[in-house]
């Protein structure tokens, strides 16, 4: 009983980290889309 809670705990700690891999992700791809769009903007505006 005790080796099976162990597993079921480890699957649930495994779904959560992988929903932090996958948010960062997002994040970091957000981020870097509004740089190029800001930069974008930004040498438009001084041209």
């Amino acid at each position: 009983m005790d080796h099976m809670k162990g597993t079921g705990n480890a699957d649930a700690n495994q779904t959560i980290e992988s929903m932090i891999i996958t948010l960062s992700a997002l994040f970091f791809f957000g981020v870097t889309l509004n740089l190029r769009i800001g930069s974008i903007n930004f040498i438009s505006i001084i041209i």
